[in-house]
Parts: structure tokens; C-alpha cells; sequence
């Protein structure tokens, strides 16, 4: 009813399940001045949720043999699991809990941002993605791929988990979104 797509295949090949969930936000959903919000945003979902905390995020697939997926790129943010057969309602509430409880705690905000800050630096420093930087620049002048994923410096530094939380309530809505469910089910 929300608009959200459903995609499932059916492949019992293996006794194992992918879950993804891709919601379309990055560069073409930010502004100028909340450059790279979507990426400091998909970092701070997994610091927590009302029922959650960051480490019993972190251990709830990976004590059962499975894994979580939780990040974003230029276009959306991607959040899923890799489970076992058996497993896969644990993923789904897992990635739910994400989706619709995370409390982008404010005291992970700056840890989050420094991180980020980093990686923008080291982009600077090799020569292939500076040049990559300068084309992008100049082919999409004026339009919102010239900017990058990460952001800017300034840009980074100046964001609020209110920034985050807005960006998020804009994008992970029904009709923004897919999720994918491929493995050992029955559709």
C-alpha cells in the first residue's frame, strides 16, 4: 500500500538468504551545504536503535553465522543481511529495527564525522580521484554529480543529527524504496 517494492527469487541451491533494502538518496537528494549527509547518516544507523544497542547490533547476525549491510553511495543507502535458512526473520526484524528505530545517537556523531573527514582526505592525497574529482567537476558543472558521496571538509563538519535525520525521513519511505529478498525461500 506504501509503495515499497518486493522483489523475491526463489534459489535453494545453498541454504542461505540475501536481504537488501535500497532506498534512493546520495548526491542527487543532498544540497550543496549537507554534502555527504547521506553517508555520515547510513554510519550512524548502526549506532543504535530504541531496542538496540550499537554491539548487539553488531553481534546479532554474526553470532548465527550471518552478516549485516549497512551503507550507502552517490545514489541510496543500502541496508541488508546475509543469513542462514532459518535465520531470515531475525534479518528482516534486524533490518526493520534499522529502517524504522535507529536513534542516530549525537555523542557517535563526531567519531562518525571524523571518519569521514579521513577518508576525504586520503581521496585527496591519490592523484587517480583527485583527477577523477576535477572531470566529475567539470562534466557535471552546476548539476548535483559534481559533487562527491563523502562531501566536503566543510561540508562535513557542519552537520547535525538533525541533518541526518532529515535526510533519512525524506528517503526511506514506501514508494523510495526496494527490497530484495534472493535464496533459499518461497516466494
Amino acid at each position: 500500500k506504501n509503495g515499497l517494492t518486493l522483489l523475491v527469487q526463489e534459489n535453494a541451491r545453498l541454504p542461505l538468504i540475501s536481504i537488501r533494502s535500497s532506498f534512493l538518496a546520495g548526491v542527487p537528494y543532498e544540497t550543496d551545504a549537507k554534502a555527504g549527509v547521506t553517508q555520515v547518516s547510513a554510519a550512524l544507523l548502526l549506532k543504535g536503535t530504541k531496542k538496540r544497542s550499537a554491539a548487539e547490533i553488531a553481534a546479532e547476525l554474526e553470532n548465527r553465522g550471518g552478516s549485516l549491510i549497512c551503507q550507502s553511495d552517490a545514489h541510496r543507502y543500502m541496508i541488508g543481511a546475509e543469513v542462514m535458512r532459518g535465520d531470515e526473520e531475525v534479518g528482516l526484524d534486524l533490518i526493520s529495527d534499522l529502517l524504522l528505530n535507529a536513534t542516530l545517537p549525537a555523542a557517535q556523531l563526531e567519531q562518525v564525522k571524523k571518519r569521514q573527514l579521513a577518508q576525504i582526505q586520503e581521496e585527496k592525497e591519490d592523484p587517480m580521484t583527485v583527477a577523477i574529482r576535477r572531470a566529475r567537476a567539470e562534466i557535471f558543472s552546476g548539476q548535483p554529480f559534481a559533487r562527491t558521496a563523502l562531501g566536503t571538509e566543510e561540508t562535513v563538519k557542519s552537520l547535525t543529527v538533525s541533518d541526518c535525520r532529515e535526510m533519512l525521513r525524506q528517503s526511506i519511505t514506501g514508494g523510495n524504496g526496494v527490497i530484495s529478498i534472493v535464496g533459499d525461500v518461497k516466494a
